[in-house]
């Protein structure tokens, strides 16, 4: 079967895939709300790369239509910031179909049962099936619109499928096109996977002088000391207490550095540091940057909120996000991705593992 991908979102990342996607000689068709980078792909009839990889990748079509771009896809791609996926599946939702495939790339934490409760709360009928990856698949960065740098490719990458029965089926289909995807044991492990979350807020909090006087440091090679190494590593420790509570056996984040780009280390800082896919990454520049407006919302509270359900102690994630929310005046809570938002408010553990398994099955297994 040749499967027709359609992507969501014209940032870094979905410049990366469009790029990863054209060379292999998959269609690609594309969305974004940006009339003008809509027209200058469509002009150039598709993206230049250059770094992992390079050349010119084909793109079929770019459109602001998103009932075009569903209509032409099998499998969609979503590649926006997490902040951006209810809005997304809100958008989604009236042109669905069943049997299309949707994809966080990635779903930080908690995406793709959120976008799940959106699409429900907008009446998509659609018997589709969501995934998320546990991580962007590159580290990129667009040089402007219609021309990428990947500066790495991971090795591999873990996601799974909601309800996580399904994933067998996602598996044999994307498998040929994307060698570096595994399959997981579910969403609530790729979601407590998501590293991003440990290292994006905190090195960005401890770096404040730099970030409020927009003075440029590498995020990675500058911003994360021995020091805030230690600190990362109790966040870490945490994020894997939450995991065994949930029956699951996360790797740490040293070790997915390690799987991810094979770099060699044996703290967070030197780990960091012998990857020359972050050489070049440049930390936040404004209270704004995604680091904190992403990455504490959609990235640590969510993860807080589940360790909240499974009586899971946090206390360096409960630091990090309190010290942000003093200096941001704002607790996040009005955009964070909380348990009702996932729709697991009113469920025990057992009935969060049953259903991220089963989906709407959860009611039956209830019932009977």
């Amino acid at each position: 079967m040749s499967l027709h991908f359609g992507i969501i979102g014209a940032g870094n990342g979905g410049h990366a895939f469009a790029a990863y996607l054209g060379m292999k000689e998959v269609e690609v068709n594309w969305f974004d709300i940006d009339p003008k980078v809509v027209e200058v792909i469509n002009d150039q009839g598709g993206v230049y790369v250059d770094g992992q990889l390079n050349g010119f990748a084909p793109v079929r079509n770019a459109t602001t239509d998103m009932k075009e771009l569903i209509d032409s896809s099998d499998v969609l791609m979503v590649v926006a910031p997490a902040n951006a996926h209810r809005i997304i599946a809100r958008n989604c939702a009236p042109y669905l179909k069943d049997d299309q495939i949707v994809i966080l790339n990635p779903g930080s934490t908690g995406g793709a049962l959120e976008f799940h409760q959106e699409l429900k709360k907008s009446g998509c009928s659609a018997e589709i099936i969501l995934a998320e990856t546990q991580s962007l698949l590159f580290a990129c960065r667009l040089k402007k619109a219609g021309h990428v740098s990947i500066f790495g490719v991971k090795r591999y990458l873990p996601f799974a499928t909601f309800p996580s029965n399904k994933i067998e089926s996602v598996y044999e289909l994307l498998s040929p096109v994307f060698p570096e995807f595994r399959k997981g044991e579910n969403v609530l492990e790729i979601s407590l996977g998501n590293v991003n979350a440990i290292l994006h807020p905190a090195p960005s909090l401890f770096n404040l002088p730099q970030v409020e006087k927009q003075i440029p440091f590498l995020h990675y090679w500058e911003g994360i000391t021995g020091g805030i190494s230690i600190l990362l590593d109790k966040m870490d420790e945490e994020r894997l207490e939450i995991g065994k509570a949930y029956q699951l056996s996360l790797p740490s984040t040293k070790d997915l550095l390690r799987s991810f780009y094979g770099v060699e280390g044996d703290t967070m800082e030197e780990l960091v540091q012998n990857n020359q896919a972050y050489k070049t990454i440049t930390g936040a520049n404004s209270f704004s940057s995604r680091y904190f407006t992403e990455d504490i919302p959609m990235g640590l509270i969510p993860m807080q909120e589940l360790a909240r359900a499974a009586n899971v102690p946090t206390p360096t994630i409960d630091a990090i996000i309190q010290l942000s929310s003093s200096i941001f005046k704002d607790d996040f809570k009005s955009s964070a991705r909380t348990l009702d938002r996932l729709g697991l408010s009113q469920m025990t553990l057992h009935e969060i593992l049953q259903y991220v398994e089963h989906g709407e099955a959860q009611k039956i297994i209830n019932n009977q």
